[in-house]
């Protein structure tokens, strides 16, 4: 079940990442931040 979710999660964030044209470098400098943080 859980190994499911995760790639279906993945595969959602992506979707809506190319609907509202979200730039990879973005969010993956907000996962840096975030990361940083905790």
């Amino acid at each position: 079940m859980v190994a499911s979710v995760i790639p279906l999660c993945l595969l959602f964030a992506l979707s809506f990442m190319y609907i509202f044209g979200v730039d990879a470098n973005l969010m993956s400098l907000g996962g840096y931040r975030f990361r940083d943080y905790y």
